[in-house]
């Protein structure tokens, strides 16, 4: 820790596409595919009415929490085997370079669970010194426990501005609205739109992670002959 460089990373949207739903709405649904009928209506609704945006990130974190009864560690490793198959690992080629001379963390409203899974999956868990959004901790009763230490986007902000204190230079990489405050802390703020539909927001817009991770390279070398 404490290279003269910081890089964080939001995840869904960022390090993989949505295609077509995030990690938790991935979550939420294959454990309700084992709890009959009622449970699998439950949960199609709830992904439903959060991918139309009409459900607050308050509300989302309390169904979501509510819709985990009867779900495993296991469902935690399928969900990172359907998000690792979205993604080419060249994808992340250049982040063994990037990780020698900053330091890289992921700060997310998501699911470290599942975010820990898909690294490793990618054999890339290593690179990051931190994983901060909400973590499930799983005992003997049918619904883990869950603990949010990122929750919304001014939380993602708050956990970026103690971040940086120790550091140069800051960037920050994202891909909507959750990731903006974030991104506004930053010497740097990046999006990333897999859909190559254009710039939506006033940051540099990349169509995938290697010309992002290209972009981070460049703002270091120059940062370091100035």
């Amino acid at each position: 820790m404490h290279k003269k460089y910081l890089i964080a990373f939001d995840f869904d949207g960022t390090l993989y596409p949505l295609n077509p739903y995030d990690s938790e709405q991935r979550l939420v649904l294959s454990t309700a595919r084992g709890r009959g009928h009622l449970n699998q209506v439950r949960a199609k609704r709830m992904v439903l009415k959060d991918r139309q945006g009409k459900m607050g990130l308050g509300e989302f974190n309390r169904r979501y929490h509510d819709l985990l009864s009867g779900c495993t560690p296991f469902q935690i490793e399928e969900v990172a085997k359907e998000l690792f198959s979205l993604v080419d690992p060249k994808q992340f080629a250049l982040l063994k370079e990037l990780f020698s001379i900053a330091d890289l963390a992921i700060l997310s409203c998501g699911t470290e669970n599942i975010i820990h899974a898909f690294l490793s999956l990618h054999a890339i868990d290593h690179h990051f010194f931190q994983v901060s959004g909400k973590s499930l901790h799983f005992n003997k009763g049918s619904k883990p426990d869950m603990v949010c230490t990122i929750g919304n986007p001014e939380e993602k902000r708050a956990a970026f501005a103690n971040l940086k204190k120790n550091y140069a230079h800051t960037i920050a990489i994202g891909d909507g609205p959750t990731d903006i405050p974030m991104l506004e802390e930053a010497d740097l703020g990046l999006i990333i739109d897999w859909s190559g539909e254009g710039a939506k927001y006033p940051f540099d817009t990349y169509s995938d992670l290697y010309s992002a991770l290209e972009r981070c390279l460049t703002y270091c070398e120059k940062a370091e002959e100035a």
